[in-house]
This record gives C-alpha cells, structure tokens and sequence, in this order.
C-alpha cells in the first residue's frame, strides 16, 4: 500500500504546560548536579525503572480518552505551546526491514523471514515544526519507548527534523529488540559457549533451530541432533541462498568458488568446501569495504558499518560478529606440531590435518558467508 492510500493521521491537540527535556540518569537531592538524558530508548526487560519512565504518557493517554492497556503504540510531539498526541489508529506506522527472501506485495511476512529491522516511518505524519518526540510501541505484551527532546532543549543544535529522524532510527532499534529480546538479552557467559563450540546466531537459523541449538550449548547436552536439523535446512535452502550471493555485486568474484564450495557440500565433501570458501572470506570483506588494512582494522570496518546502516540492535550483531570473527574464523593459532583448528589462520599456512576439516567446519562456514551477504554495504534498490 503506498502512502497516497493512508489517510493523513489526526492527532490529539493540547496546551503544552512544562516543557519535557529529558528523565535523570540517576537519583539526585536538591542542587545536586547530575546528567540528564535528553535522548534516548529503554525497553521493558529493564524492569521497574522502565516503568517509572513509562509514566510520563500518563497525561497524554489520558488526553486520548484511551486506557493505558489499550495503547499499542503512542507518539508525543511536543512544541513550546501545543503537544501532538497520535496513537493507535491515528499513528500509522511501518517498518523498513531487510528479509531472507523475496516477497511478492502483499503478501505475509513471518518472524523467520526477517534479517533485520533497521527503522520506522509514520506515513503522512508530518509533525509541527520545533518539537521534541517521545514514542512508546509494544510487540504482543512487550513495550518498549525512545525519545528525542534535544530540539526543545535550551541552546539546542539539534533540528526538530533530525530529532523525528532520530526517533525513527531508535524505533527500529526498539522493534528489533521487542521481537528478538531472547537474542539481545544473552549473558557474556552464554555468548562465550556459544563461541567456545564454534557458533553464531547466523541470519539463515529460523527461530526454533536457533533455540534447540542454544538450549543445547548451555546445558552441555550433545549438538548431534540440532546440527543435524540445520544441516538438513541448509541442504533444502542452499541453492536459493547460492543465487542471492550471485545477486549482490559485493559477491561478484567469489561466487563461483561459493558456487563449488556448495555443490562440495552436497556431496558431503567437507575439505573441498573450507578449502575452496574459507580464503575468499578475507578477500569479500576486503573488497566490500575497500580496506586494505591489517585484519582487525577489515573487521573493525565491517561491525561499525552495521551500526551505521542500522543501529547497536541489528540482527547481525555486530559486537558479537567481531567476537566471532576474531576467537573463530580468524583467530590466532600458535603454529605447532600436532593436530591444529581449521582456522583461516592455520589454513593459509597449510597447517590443518584432512581430520579437523568436518561437517561442522563446512556448514559454519556458509553460514558465514550467507551472514556477511546481510552485511554488505546497502546498494539503492536493495
């Protein structure tokens, strides 16, 4: 549906009383200096604090006649004499998302199928100008809220148009998280075993496949049965995920070597695929990103892109994605005798045993790949 069909939202008009600028970092007495946020986003797995920022819509609930149990989503544009109230219907809102395949218009799209969500728009809403935004949008029972109030602020540089840009950039943030909190709210410690076995939450795990994996992981259970399940998906999937790597320009040397590498897969040929695919990682980060830097430098340039193309929130985890990169696929392998990991370290040097390289090795490697075609510098159009 294009914005021309979306009829022009009304919202809720009143006086504005005291300006908003901000919510306090932390408690402070009276003439105690401290720092205030004036922009920001907080989700409801923080608990009570959460919920006590929340209780600024209160007033501007009540102006709608709604119930706070009723609000679904709610934006506050508040100007130096009037505040804009729009919720529920009166907020259309929709979501630039990048998904694992394509869709025809129309058509049904499914948690699984998204690969990131990177902002929100409000089609037809064009707030007043001079004003700063406070946004709350759930996902089933889950709330979350982001806020922009630096353009009302004293001394400000920041323009109201760039602070409603701002709130659209957090709101995918906010999205994304609400959606995939399981994912965001991982422990250091359970990152670390799931990097100690050599995975990653790579784009191409549907949600249950994810799950099974990570239960399994924490619990110390075998990862037989759930790298089998993954095994079997990407055999069903592999050919459709080859022709999206031929379809993105970044992969345009590379892709006959993924092209052998997957078709070596098939025939269970786990040394021909790592062989053949693992040299070309380096050299489709290098070229993407034109850096031509020593490796962390190649890393460090692909984990700041995907917060600048989407936020610290993206699905392709950035932070994480550095960890996995530089304590898997390139970590350092003091070079000694004996059986060695299939790093892309050892393998360059010709160090790793026909023994190292198995199916596990094989599949987390394309899943690699297909994760870094996600990450690839957006092209219009995409």
């Amino acid at each position: 549906m294009s914005d021309s069909h979306i009829p022009r939202p009304q919202p809720v008009v009143v006086p504005t009383g005291q300006i908003k600028v901000g919510f306090n970092v932390s408690p402070l007495q009276q003439g105690e200096e401290g720092f205030i946020e004036t922009c920001g986003y907080h989700t409801f797995d923080e608990g009570l604090d959460f919920y006590r920022i929340l209780e600024v819509f209160n007033e501007y609930v009540k102006c709608t006649g709604l119930s706070p149990s009723s609000i679904d989503r709610i934006l506050v544009c508040i100007s130096k004499e009037k505040t804009y109230i729009y919720a529920n219907d009166q907020l259309p809102m929709t979501a630039r998302m990048r998904l694992k395949r394509a869709v025809n218009a129309e058509e049904t799209i499914f948690k699984d199928d998204i690969a990131g969500i990177e902002r929100l728009d409000f089609p037809n809403l064009q707030p007043p100008a001079d004003c700063g935004f406070l946004l709350l949008i759930s996902a089933g029972w889950r709330r979350g809220m982001c806020f922009d109030l630096r353009s009302v602020t004293l001394d400000s540089k920041t323009s109201s148009k760039e602070a409603f840009d701002s709130i659209k950039q957090m709101g995918g943030l906010v999205l994304a998280h609400l959606n995939f909190t399981e994912k965001f709210l991982l422990s250091n410690k359970d990152w670390g075993k799931v990097l100690d076995k050599g995975w990653f939450p790579f784009v191409f795990l549907p949600h249950n496949l994810w799950e099974n994996l990570f239960t399994s992981i924490t619990n110390n259970w075998s990862l037989q049965k759930s790298e089998e399940m993954i095994h079997d998906r990407w055999l069903t999937l592999c050919d459709d995920r080859l022709e999206s790597w031929r379809s993105n320009e970044y992969f345009t040397n590379h892709t006959e070597f993924f092209s052998k590498a997957v078709s070596a897969y098939k025939e269970q040929d786990w040394l021909t695929v790592v062989s053949v695919a693992a040299p070309r990682v380096e050299g489709l980060m290098r070229m993407a990103f034109d850096s031509w830097h020593k490796q962390q430098k190649i890393i460090d340039r692909l984990t700041e892109h995907i917060k600048q193309q989407e936020h610290n929130r993206s699905l392709l985890f950035p932070d994480r994605l550095r960890q996995y990169l530089n304590k898997v696929f390139f970590r350092f392998t003091k070079f000694q005798k004996g059986n060695l990991p299939a790093t892309r370290h050892t393998l360059a040097h010709g160090l790793v045993s026909s023994d190292s390289i198995n199916r596990k090795e094989a599949l987390t490697l394309l899943l690699l790949i297909d994760h870094l075609l996600y990450c690839m510098p957006q092209v219009k159009g995409d």
